[in-house]
């Protein structure tokens, strides 16, 4: 704290003899033992002594003189309570506060609120107190001590980014407080104090302002700003929608197919128009099991797989069949096995349903015989064919002019002797080389020579040629 100097102030005397006489404006000096001399008194102007010294010696409750001089505080009534008990009767100093008084406890009170030197009462030195000074009595004379430098007041303006702070020089003076911060109670605008001046920029889009509500980013808590904003969470049937700030709902059309669905539960999932996903039926969406045997069957919407019919093809490259009752076998029926069947092998189909081939005897005749080449086509007894020697079965080349003969299964065609007869294209007789002719030599040729024509027999045919 700062002392200053002031004025002297006066005070009563706890002796009784002469004080200083103060002007007064109205009240009179009383005696009374209970306090009741400050009730009485008049408002002084200077705050001086009482008039009357008597007054004390009716205070013989009292067991100090000095608490007559707390009594003179004119500016409080508490004081002249404390007064009245006092021996030296000097109250009437502070007998214009005398009409706050009649309680002692609260002259007591008073009393200690008041720094007191002997010869000084410091509520008595001119000026007032206040948060950055007040008056006190130093070496007997009216002093003021003031609040050091940058203490704050009480009183403050919240929000406006200063403090009021004494300047330690018994006045105030507004300091910059960025600690201050001016509350506009918008949860979407920022307090903010910059160097003394307070601001309130817009908070972000989307930043929360309350339960659901978001800042739309010009200082205003709305309900939204973009769809995600809004509660909930968008699915392939609905989805949120934010339109002038207000959160809604989309919903998709009823009959839209959504993602996920069961393949082959003969069902197909839907939006319903209301946000929800609903089942309908669908025969298309066939259950399937990949199982050749079975078919893949939608009714109604309900699922199934019945056996396929018997010889449906199955297995690798479909060499298989089904037999009717949904399993995959090699053969119902010997036709079902692979291959063919010939007059030496042919296939058969077990109980079982394996399949297999059964042999035809050995040295049995094969239907299709080559007529005239001295062998027969016989099975062997292992599925195969063979050829055995049979010279009985001669060939026939149709040529009347050689023999046809086997030999050892090896076929021979041996030319008949000339004019053998034949009557192949249009001869009558074997030239000895195999061929039918008409003529062997000009003998064979009908008619006689002549003196001027003989016959001629030309390659097996007759003719004349002029005799030489």
């Amino acid at each position: 704290m700062v002392a200053a100097s002031l004025t002297a102030c006066g005070g009563g005397d706890d002796g009784g003899g002469e004080p200083q006489q103060p002007t007064r404006d109205s009240g009179a000096d009383v005696t009374s033992p209970d306090g009741a001399a400050g009730a009485a008194g008049g408002t002084i102007e200077a705050g001086a002594g009482g008039s009357s010294g008597s007054a004390g010696n009716a205070g013989a409750a009292g067991s100090s003189g000095a608490a007559g001089n707390a009594g003179a505080a004119g500016s409080s009534g508490a004081a002249g309570n404390a007064g009245a008990g006092g021996s030296s009767g000097a109250a009437g100093q502070g007998g214009d506060a005398g009409a706050a008084g009649g309680d002692p406890d609260g002259g007591a009170d008073a009393q200690q609120d008041v720094e007191v030197e002997a010869g000084c009462d410091p509520t008595a030195c001119p000026g007032v107190d206040d948060a950055c000074g007040h008056r006190v009595c130093s070496d007997g004379g009216c002093a003021m001590e003031y609040a050091a430098d940058g203490t704050a007041t009480p009183t403050q303006d919240a929000g406006d980014c200063r403090k009021v702070v004494c300047d330690g020089a018994g006045s105030t003076k507004s300091v910059v407080d960025d600690d201050d911060f001016p509350d506009d109670s918008n949860p979407c605008t920022s307090d903010i104090c910059t160097d003394g001046e307070p601001s309130h920029a817009d908070l972000s889009s989307g930043t929360s302002c309350g339960e659901d509500l978001v800042c739309d980013g010009a200082g205003a808590c709305v309900g939204c700003v973009q769809a995600s904003d809004c509660a909930g969470q968008d699915t392939e049937c609905a989805t949120r929608t934010c339109e002038d700030n207000k959160c809604g709902v989309a919903y998709m059309a009823a009959g839209t197919p959504v993602s996920v669905q069961t393949p082959g539960d003969c069902l197909k999932s839907q939006c319903d128009g209301s946000g929800d996903v609903e089942s309908v039926v669908d025969d298309d969406d066939l259950p399937v099991d990949n199982d050749p045997c079975t078919l893949d069957v939608c009714t109604s919407g309900a699922a199934s797989n019945p056996p396929a019919p018997a010889k449906t093809a199955c297995g690798v490259g479909g060499e298989d069949v089904c037999d009717g009752a949904g399993v995959c076998v090699a053969c119902i029926e010997a036709g079902d096995c692979p291959g063919s069947d010939t007059e030496c092998a042919t296939r058969t189909c077990d109980p079982a349903h394996v399949c297999g081939v059964q042999y035809t005897a050995e040295g049995t005749l094969l239907a299709g015989q080559l007529v005239g080449d001295c062998l027969q086509r016989t099975c062997d007894g292992n599925g195969g064919e063979q050829s055995t020697i049979d010279d009985f079965d001669m060939p026939d080349d149709g040529n009347d002019c050689t023999i046809d003969s086997c030999s050892g299964g090896v076929v021979t065609q041996v030319a008949s002797a000339a004019r053998t007869g034949c009557d192949d294209d249009n001869g009558a007789m074997c030239d000895g080389s195999g061929h039918c002719v008409v003529c062997v030599d000009a003998t064979d040729c009908a008619g006689v020579d002549t003196d001027c024509l003989k016959k001629t027999c030309i390659d097996g045919m007759c003719g004349t040629a002029p005799t030489a």
